[in-house]
Parts: structure tokens; sequence; C-alpha cells
């Protein structure tokens, strides 16, 4: 206790004098502190028992020194990049920065060495280290997101959540140089073998989450008035995710999970399992800032304004006049399909939903939209047409009612080829439980029954049609 206690007083010393001392001596006195209440190897006991007065007074005394020293190294880590005017983009090509920067590095490497006492998990030191030094860089930049984007500002508005989201991603472009070339080595120096970017974006991911967590019930309370605010939160959330998981690789080191599990050479040797044990990193699956939205509550809140949106707009698009003209009228050159209005719309309504939910990460979630909204709106839109042929087949057969029954087909035609053409595409061959013959067989082959059935009347018809007009020559 003797050597501890001598340690203690140089810190306490050096702190007025030379902080660069100060440091050396403090983590000197912590490696010794940690050597004491570490388990021998040997006796499987600790010179310091853990529950002992000794114990609680020593610690103390130490980390009252940890709390002194780390505030004095975060004001000089500040300070430099105060004259870097951080936390503007650092142009790393100006000489004029070059001593700023060297000053930069002696004051975070000082920072980033700052151990802290003995934890039981010795990966939580570093984390621990880490964060506090990478915070000095967030800091005055969630700072000033918090402003602008969390306060009464003219910056924070509900239907623009493009522009905190963007704000975001170009701090993490405009940093990420300096990050890279000047922040990273520093962490190799020490050891720490983490992506500095990557705990860099965890701090401001975690800065969007509160701003997520803040406007979220905002949200919900406007979803009968305003859906589309609800909506537009969630593609940028989806987008922002997957920019961060595809340009960036992020994956925070906070969600990795250590597992023992028994060497390759003893695994199936009972007697010696137990000490042959390894740690075995296992990565689970980053969920994203939108995962916000796919708490069970959310979701559901989620997928039924999509689904009384949706159910709006096929309402809109049946009720129009012009619902089966054609989109592109008598030019069969660029219309191979004769594409009708009503099926033109249905399609780009299918294309809009699924541009929205194509990014969720968890496929259960992607089917709930695909089943729930998207199959309804097909099978809907074939009631709609089987309705409207019943209508014309009560009504007076004419030339007319005929052109209808094909622009039905045409509808129905070009619902089914968009189905063929989704189902070579690499999501929705994903989202494909391999069970039935495609993911929209059914669909399709009901569709095809309908259509055939329109043929067989159309046929009927025109048969009628003739008969009827050959009547009145059988006299002659």
């Amino acid at each position: 206790m003797i050597d501890i206690d001598n340690l203690s007083r140089k810190v306490s010393y050096e702190l007025s004098n030379s902080l660069t001392n100060a440091l050396a001596q403090y983590n000197e006195l912590v490696s010794l502190w940690n050597k004491k209440v570490l388990k021998n190897e040997e006796t499987g006991q600790t010179e310091i028992p853990i529950n002992s007065y000794l114990y609680s007074t020593s610690i103390n005394i130490i980390k009252n020194l940890y709390e002194n020293l780390k505030i004095k190294l975060i004001n000089k880590v500040q300070k430099s990049l105060t004259n870097l005017k951080w936390p503007k983009q650092i142009q790393l090509d100006n000489n004029n920065n070059n001593e700023k920067i060297k000053n930069f590095e002696e004051a975070f490497i000082s920072l980033l060495s700052l151990k802290s006492p003995y934890e039981e998990d010795s990966e939580s030191v570093d984390i621990k280290r880490v964060r506090l030094a990478i915070s000095t860089l967030t800091n005055p930049i969630t700072l000033r997101f918090k402003y602008h984007f969390m306060s009464n500002t003219l910056t924070n508005r509900l239907d623009k959540p493009a522009w905190f989201f963007s704000n975001i991603l170009n701090t993490i472009q405009h940093h990420s140089p300096f990050l890279d070339t000047i922040v990273q080595p520093l962490f190799d120096k020490e050891n720490i073998y983490m992506n500095t970017k990557n705990e860099f974006i965890y701090d401001l991911v975690e800065i969007i989450k509160q701003k997520l967590q803040l406007d979220l019930p905002v949200l919900i309370q406007k979803v009968k008035e305003q859906p589309n605010l609800f909506d537009g939160y969630i593609s940028e959330a989806l987008q922002f995710d997957n920019i961060l998981r595809n340009t960036y690789e992020y994956y925070p080191s906070n969600i990795r999970e250590i597992e023992l599990s028994p060497s390759k050479e003893n695994k199936d040797d009972n007697k010696n399992k137990e000490e042959s044990k390894v740690s075995v990193i296992i990565f689970k699956e980053w969920e994203g800032c939108s995962a916000i939205f796919t708490e069970e509550n959310n979701f559901n809140a989620w997928v039924k304004i999509e689904k009384d949106a949706a159910e709006n707009k096929f309402d809109e698009i049946l009720s129009n006049k012009h619902a089966f003209d054609l989109v592109y009228g008598s030019t069969p050159e660029i219309d191979e399909f004769k594409v009708t209005e009503s099926a033109n719309a249905i399609v780009n309504l299918l294309e809009n939903i699924t541009e929205r939910y194509k990014l969720l990460p968890n496929v259960d979630q992607q089917l709930v939209f695909l089943n729930d909204i998207q199959k309804k709106i097909i099978t809907d839109y074939a009631k709609r047409i089987q309705e409207n042929l019943n209508h014309l087949i009560l009504a007076d057969l004419q030339d007319e009612n005929i052109h209808q029954f094909c622009r039905c087909i045409s509808s129905l035609n070009y619902i089914n080829k968009t189905l063929d053409y989704w189902e070579t595409q690499e999501f929705f061959i994903h989202l494909w439980n391999g069970e039935d013959e495609s993911l929209f067989s059914s669909t399709v082959k009901s569709y095809n029954e309908i259509i055939q059935k329109i043929e067989e009347r159309i046929v009927d018809s025109i048969a009628s049609i003739f008969s009827n007009s050959l009547k009145q020559y059988q006299f002659l």
C-alpha cells in the first residue's frame, strides 16, 4: 500500500507542474493497482481483497486522480481543436495547419493513453478510453446538431427529415480524411485496434437516435392529418442506415458478443473441455437507426399508415373516369402492352411501396408489406375489373363494351408482366420462401383465369353481334 500511496502523492504534485509527468506516473499507478487486485495465477489470491477497506480507500484515490487528469487532458485536446477551427473541415494540405495538427496529436494521444482503474472486462477499458477521446471530436458536432435540429429553430422541421440526416452524412464525409490520416494512427500507436471512423460515427448515430425518439410521439400524433411526415422519416432513416452499412461499412463495436467455446483440439475431450475454452467473437447484426420504427407498436403504426395511404390512392386511381383509357393512345409502336392509366398507376403505387420497405433488414417485416398491402392491392384490382365486367355484361352488347373488355385484358396483362419481371429481381427472389412455385405464382394464375374468362366473353359477344347482324338478311 505504501508504493500506491507514494505514487498517488507524486501524481497529485505533478498535476500542478507537469501534465506529461502526472499522466506517466498515474498510468504507472494504475498498472501497479491492477497487479494488486488481479488474482495471482499460482495462489488464486489477490494482494488487496476487493471487499476490504484498503481496496475502497485506494480505489477512491485513484478515481479522483483519474477525474482530475481527465478534465485537464480534455481541455488540452479542446484547445488544440479550437486552434484548428473544429468542427469545420480541416485542410490537411494546408501547411499552416502542420503545427496545429501536431499539437492536436500530442494532446489526443495523451488523453487516449489515460488508463482507468482495473475492470474485469479488459476490452471494456479500451472502449471506455476510445469513447472518451472520440467525444472530444463529436461533442462540438452534437452540440450544433441539437441547436439546429432539436430546438425551436427554423431548421428543425418535421417535414424536412432529410436535412438532419444529410447534416450527419456530410459531417462524416468531410471529416473522414482527418480521421483516417491523423486520428487512426494514434489509435494504432496505443495498440487500440479499433476503427476510428466507426467510433466517430457511433456518437453521431446516437444523436440521430435521440432526435428520432424526440420526434416520434409528435409524428404518431399527426399521422391522421399528415401521414406523409411519418413516412418521410422512415424512408430517410432506412436510406441513412443503408449508406452507413454500404459506404462506410459501419459496425458499432459495442454489439459484439464474446462466447467461450472449446478449442478444436479438445472439443471431444470432456475432461479438458473447461480448461481449453477459447474466446470467439460473435458479430450481431446492426439494426440501424430505423430500428425505432420497427419496434412492434411503431411498426404496426407504420404498416397502418402505408395501408391506409395505399387504399386511398387505390380508390383515387379507380374512381378516375379515364382509369381504363390507354396511356399512350393509339400508338402501338411505343405501347406493346396497351397499358391503361389505372394499370400504370397501380404498378407505380406498388413500386413506391417497395422502395420504402426494401431497405428493412428484417425479411419477416418486408413480407408484411408484400402480403398485407401489395398483394391486397393486386387482388383488389382484379376484383374491381370483374365488377366492371359484370356491369358491361348486363349492358347492351356494343362495340364500345368489347373495347372495354380488351382494355381490362390489357390491364391484367400489364400487371402480370410486371410480376413476372419482379420474380427475376434479386430483392423478390430473396423474399421467396421456396415453398411455392414462385412468389407471385398464385396471383399470376388467378389473373390468367380472369383473362381467359374475358376472352371467352369477347368471343361470345362478337359471335352474338355477328349472328344478330345476319338476321337482317335472312328474308332477302
